[in-house]
């Protein structure tokens, strides 16, 4: 075993670099792109099925949709998970008020009853960076009456 020695100079040289690059090309297509923050969040359709990818690694996806005094009730389902991702629950000022975290890609669920009226944010966030280049997530925000 070598050892080196303190207060003496070495040389090394590189042999040889290898990057890994991931860049949006590489991945599938995603209807709702740029969604990457809680500001360029679009608005989703309710009770229906809204297709999403997460896509290259570090990506999240951020959406937004209005209740009703009408119809408070909420349930947002995330399905078809290729990879374990999260969701979350923001209100109107951006503060998190639930959320979602199941191990693996099993799927994620948010029920709240009585929410006040107005505009929420959800955001999907591969846990560890997960992510999948093609293949999409399905979030669904589906309201009832009180």
């Amino acid at each position: 075993m070598n050892f080196y020695t303190i207060n003496t100079s070495y040389q090394f040289y590189v042999d040889e670099i290898r990057l890994a690059t991931f860049s949006q090309s590489n991945c599938g297509t995603d209807t709702y792109e740029p969604n990457q923050t809680i500001y360029t969040a679009p608005t989703l359709y309710l009770n229906l099925n809204n297709p999403g990818l997460i896509c290259p690694a570090g990506d999240e996806d951020w959406y937004s949709f209005t209740t009703t005094a009408e119809y408070p009730n909420i349930r947002i389902r995330l399905t078809s998970l290729p990879a374990d991702y999260d969701l979350y629950l923001y209100n109107a000022n951006g503060v998190a008020i639930d959320s979602s975290k199941n191990s693996y890609n099993y799927e994620e669920k948010i029920i709240r009853n009585t929410l006040y009226a107005g505009t929420y944010r959800i955001r999907v966030k591969g846990y560890l960076n997960a992510t999948h280049a093609s293949d999409t997530y399905l979030v669904k925000v589906e309201t009832s009456t009180a």
